[in-house]
């Protein structure tokens, strides 16, 4: 690189107009000296963002840094940027003073978000330490800085790597369950959140209870009955969340902001915001370098009475329309007074009115407002490409820019937000334009599209997005497909096929997928949609321990698929007919056949889990027949294994060595289809039958497989089935601490998960464990555990099995 000695005035000033504007403030700041935690406070940003944007400037000013610390680099940029820009140095750069105090508080170090609050930050910091308050509601009225205040607050507390954030809608409809999101965030920090809501708030109050956290509910009043102040039915899983989170030992502190009171007699502090001053409204204009006049200040600020979101949105006006006048901008523009909460939206709409004067910025505005904005809170620059369809690419990241210069959109780096305030007119003026279901449409397609594979929590949660927009619009048949839509993936010489709702029992979010699909499958009119929709709800369902309406799931997915072959002539005596050879269907009839071919293999899981294995075993020949008649050898190798499973359970050996034989012919030939679940399932059921018959060994090949696999697909169910059957091998092996060790896991693992019908097994092997090694006490302990989850879920059978081994 070059040293700033050899970059001339025209090449320096070409390169400083380059650098994005967030990347400019930063530096300006940066030049006058101000430490990292400084910038970052004054402009909303972490302090790694700093520095990041700092590395980027000299990267972009072509800057030869000497020597090889931070320091050495500020002053360097000092250097090459005083002998081209002095004024950046006489005069401190709007903004950046570090002399000035905040107006009230008594303390140096005005900061551009939070002019006026530093009284409010030491009330919030005496409910805490002085009178122990877990969780405090901040109310005010919109505008006022509620969400700001609460953010900064915890991220100065504790960091924000350490911060729970709980977005509502903006809607009544749109607000998700307390459920969900308390499973969510136990899955991010490590730990399965188990199904019982109950369960899930317990291991949530577990984890803290261990460690120093903060937590954010924003935007509570949609879950509220504006009357009376309480929850509304729908949302009474709420209350059970904030009552435990006001609980004393608990490590953490609760912020919740809502413009509206709430009344349910928990243990919370309440704490009005109030609205900022004149003092701290001048204040806050004059270091953007506004004129401003003593007594139209007063008129403004009474006007508007003290909004901060109004303060903040009416530097740009009066900086373009009056030169930074404030008399001049309010003797030329006067409103209409029309009282004050009407004064604030009246201001907004005449923003979004000007905008007009750029039609592409003000497309792009209005279009925002199909952003939910809550399980994705900022989303990338790209979404907002995404919805400027109609418009030149080479046209699109100037709109967005003139959004920033206008201060209507909020941004950090290259992710964007909008104020509830401005969102919700953005979507008001949307509604009135023919735009609505196109903007929900290509923002669908953009979430579905943007994630290629899932591998993660995240990833799933980001492309279920896409199901929201298409609930906005109502096409409940779109939002039906967002859940049953395949992504592939290619490993090695097998593919790997799941829809996104598998993946949300894969990752434990059962309740979430259930209401989801409930909600949309009646209106469902796509047969192929309709059957994965009904398979995903039955899988979860039996996870649930709700076999029976699992067995309903699953026979309506049989009955969808033979009304639709039946309107192509493929049905013979209420059955698909065989596939010939020498017939070319197209792929989405194979798939309906191999739908429909799982379909008895899901049934007979069911009937498993039920120990009716008579049932279970005539309902998987009759798969294994289907997947003979129709040609899927992966389905055929996987009804083996079943099958060698439940033969051995019924104790006929004989016919389990045989079926175990045939399954691993198939294993050894090389197949080109497959799914994750069958690559997970299919050691797992031949392990289990090797060690019913007795071979501990080839048991423990398969478990070890079935381990590996289950752990690169996230399948925590069977990775905790895997360790119930090698405590059990221990247990025969007289290795009963390590068996204990292994039960443990087994249990936790399944609580989280809340697979009721593993988790009885994992208690009754447990019990038996604990009779080997003489504790009468627990091994009952935990077969009265198995018995209450056999009870529940009406499996007879399962209650004799344990009771007879335990000589009951």
């Amino acid at each position: 690189m070059a040293h700033w000695s050899e970059i001339g005035q025209s090449e320096f000033e070409w390169r400083f107009g380059q650098l994005p504007p967030r990347c400019r403030a930063v530096l300006l700041l940066f030049l006058v000296g101000r430490c990292d935690s400084d910038i970052a406070v004054e402009l909303g940003i972490e302090g790694n963002t700093v520095r990041g944007h700092i590395r980027d400037a000299r990267k972009k000013m072509n800057l030869r840094v000497e020597g090889e610390g931070y320091n050495d680099m500020r002053i360097s940029l000092q250097s090459l940027f005083w002998k081209y820009r002095q004024d950046l140095f006489t005069s401190t750069p709007k903004g950046s003073s570090t002399t000035n105090s905040d107006p009230g508080s008594g303390q140096t170090g005005w900061t551009a978000k939070f002019v006026g609050r530093n009284l409010a930050m030491q009330d919030l910091d005496r409910l805490v330490e002085k009178e122990g308050a877990r969780a405090i509601l901040i109310v005010a009225k919109g505008g006022e800085g509620k969400t700001t205040l609460a953010k900064h607050w915890l991220q100065q507390r504790f960091g924000d790597d350490k911060v729970l954030n709980l977005y509502l809608a903006k809607d009544v409809e749109g607000v998700d369950s307390a459920e969900s999101w308390v499973q969510e965030q136990i899955r991010r920090l490590g730990e399965e959140p188990g199904q019982e809501y109950g369960i899930a708030l317990e291991r949530l109050r577990e984890l803290l209870s261990q460690e120093s956290r903060g937590i954010l509910i924003d935007n509570l009043e949609p879950a509220l009955d504006p009357a009376t102040g309480k929850f509304l039915i729908k949302h009474r899983s709420y209350r059970r969340l904030i009552n435990m989170l006001t609980e004393p030992q608990l490590q953490s502190v609760t912020l919740i902001t809502s413009r509206e009171p709430l009344n349910e007699g928990l243990e919370i502090e309440r704490y009005d915001l109030v609205a900022l001053d004149q003092e701290a409204w001048q204040y806050f204009f004059e270091n953007r370098g506004i004129v401003v006049n003593d007594a139209v200040m007063e008129a403004v600020h009474s006007f508007y009475g003290g909004n901060a979101l109004v303060m903040k949105k009416l530097c740009h006006p009066i900086q373009r329309y009056a030169q930074g006048n404030l008399a001049g901008y309010w003797k030329h523009y006067p409103p209409q007074n029309a009282g004050l909460e009407k004064n604030i939206q009246n201001f907004l709409i005449e923003q979004l009115e000007r905008l007009r004067a750029c039609p592409n910025a003000y497309k792009l505005l209005c279009r925002m407002g199909c952003f939910r904005f809550q399980d994705i809170p900022r989303v990338p620059m790209e979404a907002l490409f995404a919805i400027l369809w109609d418009i030149p690419e080479t046209q699109r990241l100037e709109a967005v820019q003139e959004l920033q210069d206008r201060d209507l959109v909020e941004w950090e780096q290259d992710e964007f937000w909008l104020h509830p305030f401005v969102q919700k007119i953005a979507s008001v003026f949307l509604k009135r334009q023919s735009d609505w279901e196109n903007t929900n449409r290509y923002l669908a397609d953009f979430w579905t599209n943007s994630i290629q594979e899932i591998n993660t929590l995240s990833d799933a949660i980001t492309a279920f997005e896409a199901y929201h927009h298409y609930m906005a619009i109502q096409d409940f048949n779109a939002a039906g497909q967002i859940i049953s839509h395949i992504r592939t993936r290619e490993d090695s010489e097998l593919i790997y096929t799941n829809c996104l709702g598998t993946y949300f029992y894969i990752f434990g979010l059962l309740d979430k997928i259930c209401y989801s699909i409930e909600k949309v499958r009646d209106s469902v009119h796509d047969y192929f949609c309709s059957t994965r929709l009904h398979t995903v709800l039955g899988y979860s369902y039996n996870l649930l321990g709700e076999v029976k309406l699992g067995i309903i799931c699953h026979k309506k997915s049989q009955y969808s698929i033979l009304k639709y072959l039946g309107s192509k002539n493929l049905v013979d005596k209420n059955s698909p007919k065989p596939i010939n050879k020498k017939d070319c269907f197209e792929p989405k009839i194979i798939k309906t056949y191999r739908t429909y071919c799982a379909s008895y293999l899901n049934i007979a899981l069911c009937h498993i889990d039920f120990w009716d294995l008579e049932t279970a075993k005539d309902t998987l020949e009759v798969y294994r027949q289907k997947a003979l008649d129709y040609g899927f050898d992966e389905s055929l190798k996987v009804s083996f294994s079943c099958l060698a499973y439940v033969f051995s359970c019924l104790e006929k050996f004989y016919l389990s060595s045989s079926y175990i034989k045939r399954s691993e012919t198939m294993i050894s030939l090389k197949k080109m289809y497959n799914t994750q679940w069958a690559s997970v399932y299919n050691p797992l059921f031949l392990a289990m039958a090797y060690q019913n018959l007795g071979y501990k060994q080839e048991a423990l090949n398969f478990y070890k497989e079935c381990l590996e696999q289950s752990k690169a697909f996230g399948y925590k169910q069977a990775e905790a089935r895997v360790y119930t059957g090698l405590a059990s091998i221990d247990r025969s092996n007289s290795k009963l601490t390590s068996a204990i060790e292994k039960h443990d896991f087994s249990v936790k693992t399944l609580k989280g998960i809340g697979a009721k019908c593993d988790l009885a097994e994992a208690y009754f092997q447990y019990g038996l464990t604990c009779r080997n090694m003489g504790d009468a006490s627990q091994s009952e302990k935990y077969r009265a555990k198995a018995i209450q989850i056999y009870e529940q879920i009406l499996a007879p059978k399962q209650i004799e099995r344990v009771n007879k081994l335990f000589g009951i």
